[in-house]
Order: C-alpha cells, then sequence, then structure tokens
C-alpha cells in the first residue's frame, strides 16, 4: 500500500469522528485523494484493521524521537554563531514575518468591513494596505471612497517606492489590533435590531409563525426574504442531518454536478457527509467531477449551495426531513 491507501485505510479503522478532525489539517489535493481511496475501500476486516493501527503506532512511536526545531532552537544556534546581539536582531526579523504575512488576515475579509477599517486613514497608508491586498478588494474600496481621497489614493499607489519591512509590519499590526476590536462580540452585537436579529427570533417561533411571516416577506422583500433564509437554513445545516435523510436530499438533486460544485471548497466533514451516503462509484465520479471543474468563483460555488439549501427547505417544510433549529429538543 502506498501513502495515500495507508492513510485512507487508517482513517476508515478509526471511524468518521476522527477521521474528520484529522482530514480538516490536509490540503484540498491531499483530502481529495485520500476520500477517493476512502470511497474505493468497501469493508476492512478485524485483522486488518488491527495490523494497520499496529504498523501506525510503531511509526508514531519511531517519530516521537524525531529532533524538532523551533524558535528556542534558532536562537541558540545563532548566539552561538554570530553573537547575542546579531542573533537578537535576526531572531526580532523572523518573529515580525513578512509583509505578505502580516495582511493574510485581510484576505477574505467583506470590502464593506475593509472599508470601514481604512477609509479615516491616511491617503499613504491606504496605498500601502492596497498594494498588499487582492485587486478586486481594492478596487471595491476604491469605488467607496469619496472622489478626492480616491484620486490622491490612486496618484500614491502609483509613486509608491519601496518601503522597510518595519514600517509595513507596524501598519499590518495596527489594523489587525483594530479588525480584532472591530469583529468582537461587544462591537459586532450591539445593534439591538437587522436581519441577523430578525432571523434569530424567527428561529425560535413555532413553524406555523414563521412560515407566515417568511411569506410576507417572499412577497414584499424577496431579498431580505433570502438573507433571512440564509441565516436560518445554511448549507452547513446539512451536517444536523442524519445519513437517511442526506440520501433523500441526494435523490432529490437534479444531478450530481451541482453537488460537485456545491463541495468545492467546503469542509471535510461536509464532504464526508456527502460522499458516505453514495455509493462507491458514484462517489468517485462526483470526486473526479471536483477535480475536473478547476478553478471555480465563489459566486457560482454559493449559487450551487443556495439550490442545494433551497431543496432542502422544501423538503423539511413536506415533512419528508427535518432541519434542527434552536427553538426544539430533539431525540434521536
Amino acid at each position: 500500500m502506498n501513502s495515500i491507501e495507508k492513510s485512507a485505510a487508517f482513517l476508515i479503522s478509526i471511524g468518521s469522528e476522527a477521521a474528520s478532525e484529522i482530514l480538516r489539517n490536509f490540503d484540498d489535493d491531499t483530502v481529495l485523494a485520500i476520500t477517493k481511496e476512502m470511497a474505493r475501500i468497501e469493508t476492512l476486516s478485524a485483522d486488518e484493521k488491527e495490523e494497520i493501527i499496529g504498523d501506525f503506532m510503531v511509526e508514531f512511536n519511531r517519530i516521537k524521537n524525531v529532533s524538532y526545531g523551533g524558535e528556542s532552537f534558532v536562537r541558540k544556534t545563532l548566539v552561538s554563531s554570530m553573537g547575542e546581539e546579531r542573533a537578537e536582531s535576526l531572531c526580532n526579523r523572523i518573529k515580525m514575518g513578512s509583509p505578505e504575512e502580516g495582511f493574510q488576515f485581510l484576505k477574505n475579509v467583506d470590502s464593506d468591513v475593509l472599508f470601514n477599517l481604512i477609509q479615516n486613514e491616511n491617503s499613504g497608508t491606504i496605498a500601502l494596505v492596497f498594494s498588499h491586498i487582492n485587486s478586486s478588494q481594492a478596487g471595491s474600496v476604491l469605488r467607496m471612497l469619496p472622489a478626492d481621497k480616491a484620486k490622491e489614493v490612486a496618484l500614491r499607489l502609483a509613486r509608491m517606492r519601496k518601503v522597510s519591512p518595519e514600517a509595513v509590519m507596524q501598519v499590518a499590526r495596527a489594523l489587525k489590533k483594530r479588525y480584532d476590536q472591530m469583529t468582537s462580540s461587544e462591537v459586532m452585537y450591539d445593534h439591538p435590531g437587522g436581519v441577523n436579529k430578525l432571523a434569530d427570533i424567527l428561529n425560535h417561533l413555532d413553524e406555523q409563525t414563521e412560515q407566515q411571516i417568511m411569506s410576507h416577506f417572499e412577497s414584499e422583500q424577496p431579498d431580505t426574504a433570502r438573507k433571512i433564509a440564509e441565516l436560518i437554513y445554511s448549507f452547513e445545516s446539512i451536517l444536523d442531518l442524519t445519513n437517511t435523510e442526506v440520501r433523500i436530499l441526494i435523490d432529490n438533486l437534479e444531478s450530481d454536478d451541482i453537488l460537485a460544485l456545491a463541495l468545492k471548497g467546503a469542509g471535510d466533514d461536509i464532504r464526508v457527509k456527502f460522499l458516505r451516503n453514495v455509493s462507491n462509484n458514484r462517489a468517485t465520479d462526483i470526486i473526479n467531477e471536483m477535480e475536473h471543474l478547476g478553478p471555480v468563483r465563489m459566486s457560482d460555488i454559493t449559487k450551487a449551495r443556495r439550490e442545494i439549501v433551497d431543496i432542502m427547505r422544501s423538503l423539511d417544510n413536506a415533512g419528508s426531513i427535518v432541519i434542527k433549529k434552536n427553538r426544539e429538543k430533539y431525540i434521536e
């Protein structure tokens, strides 16, 4: 058995819950390779499971005594080779990190949040931030700025030359601190109203009252209805379905193409939830389709997931499945 085959057999041997915890630490390509192999393995005998886990323990005991590096090892080595002062300077630069790493926390930040984060900064600072985030984010925020300031930021960005890593990291750290304050529970949830609050209230109402209110919004304010539905019924709600309910949901999908698209970039727990409830051949076909798709726009993935959630809502309303909500206690 190669490493992928061994990994797949080991994860099957330890059960789905422990396997999902391990899978979440791998990159997408590795997850796809391992789950494809897991789908191929139909059964493992007790002797096979014992042998696989035994091999794992032997390997685990072997690597326990492997030497590791780390910050203390690096510092000790540098002090020995070049003295305390130079070693301290180099260690500080290592801990400071690269400018790209400093702005990594902004990678998936919504444009509105990013605008609120930097709108009061001077043009030079905004230009510096723009130079370290992706172009689509920068373009969206630039359009939100007042015309005069947007023009000044664009000029500063065009004229920007080399900036010291220390200065860049100082800006990154200041923004990270402010971002953490903005996204803390005290700031994000101090507003008493809004769609989030309404969705939370609906989540605690009885089914009939919820449907009456949702029907009103669907006829009068469809956009608001969609936002509320996305908060009450999310793609992650699938994790709370039983295996039987997942199979009912899959049977109601028009094709496996929509499932392959929706699973692109999804968490390992959701992927396993779907793939374990289809045949091995079908699971392999879905995984192959995911690989065949290549890079996909997030908007297309979101659309596919919404279609699945809409079907899930219909099945819930029809009583075919039960989407668990806060308002009820459930006995399995």
